[in-house]
């Protein structure tokens, strides 16, 4: 009973402090924000943005020291030159994603911003797992010429494998290769499927970020009525935009189990009274032969600790076996 009390509790607190408590692994992460698209009339709400709307927040919101966009989604894509072709889930950002988190390659380096437009060659870098199962963990993969999707890409940095963004089991990270007349075709600013994460100057505020924001879609309403009507834009802290409605189930099971873990004490409580109650007659016998009181209570505390320390490490087994199913299980856009 207590080694499922514990190991219940054990397993949905290690979910719920790596998901929603613990801050996210990048330097000073309470300077990371997520910018999103509003549009009440639409109903959007957090909605993604168009890469025109991105490029031009990026141009008008100077609070931020880097402001730099993702995919919505990882996609499969087939990489060859290097033996047999194969299946790969890459995720296509801009170049200063990473210099936006904070993070930098354990090989290589990371992509640049400049290689987010197609006047450059599209450049990739390598998940740690990625590297280790197709390449064995070979230092001179850096610099090799490989086709994802029949085009051109060069290999230019390995992350760390404690590096997970923005899902788990990603392969790889490509440039975007944007043409520079991107900002002039309406499709750019109609079709919204872009997420965007920026990081915010030492010296600036959220609220100046906002207020330089809200100024720029007012003007792209303005500029763009066709696509831009009644369009907004939010900040919101990156850790909650990437928790998003998961926070308030989680803790809801966190809840439920600790009332679980109640319920087990209040049980193992009840069979201690009745086993005590049973034992009336040997007590009453061991006073009656000389035994001391204290005596008395140092065999009852005993007995518990062997219980307590029997249901402890039971607890941490189920516990960590728990945690490990719960990895398994998580869905693939959660943190991990």
């Amino acid at each position: 009973t207590l080694a499922l009390g514990i190991g219940a509790n054990a397993a949905i607190f290690s979910a719920v402090n790596a998901v929603v408590l613990r801050p996210l692994p990048f330097p000073h992460p309470e300077r990371l924000w997520a910018l999103t698209e509003e549009n009440p009339r639409m109903g959007w709400h957090h909605a993604m943005v168009s890469t025109a709307n991105y490029l031009d927040w990026r141009d008008g919101v100077p609070a931020f020291e880097h402001l730099a966009a993702y995919d919505y989604a990882a996609s499969g894509e087939t990489l060859a030159g290097m033996g047999e072709s194969r299946r790969v889930r890459v995720v296509f950002v801009t170049g200063n994603l990473f210099a936006a988190l904070g993070v930098r390659a354990a090989r290589g380096r990371t992509l640049e911003d400049a290689e987010t437009w197609d006047t450059t060659p599209a450049t990739l870098v390598l998940s740690d797992a990625m590297w280790a199962r197709e390449f064995g963990r070979d230092p001179s993969v850096i610099g090799r010429q490989l086709t994802l999707d029949g085009e051109s890409v060069r290999i230019v940095g390995i992350m760390p494998a404690s590096f997970a963004f923005p899902y788990e089991h990603v392969d790889g990270w490509v440039s975007f290769r944007w043409s520079a007349s991107v900002r002039a075709k309406e499709m750019w600013r109609r079709e919204r499927w872009l997420r965007v994460v920026g990081r915010l100057r030492p010296s600036a505020s959220v609220t100046t970020a906002r207020v330089q924001l809200d100024a720029v879609a007012a003007r792209l309403a303005h500029d763009f009525p066709a696509t831009n009507a009644n369009a907004g834009a939010s900040i919101i802290d990156l850790h909650d935009y990437l928790v998003g409605d998961r926070r308030t189930p989680l803790l809801v099971l966190l809840g439920a189990v600790a009332i679980l873990l109640l319920i087990a004490c209040a049980n193992v409580a009840n069979l201690l009274l009745v086993q005590a109650a049973g034992r009336q007659r040997e007590l009453a016998l061991r006073l009656a032969l000389g035994a001391a009181r204290g005596r008395l209570v140092r065999q009852a505390v005993t007995e518990s600790l062997v219980l307590s320390t029997m249901g402890g490490v039971g607890g941490l087994v189920l516990g960590w076996a728990g945690t490990r199913a719960l990895a398994v299980l998580q869905p693939p856009d959660l943190l991990r």
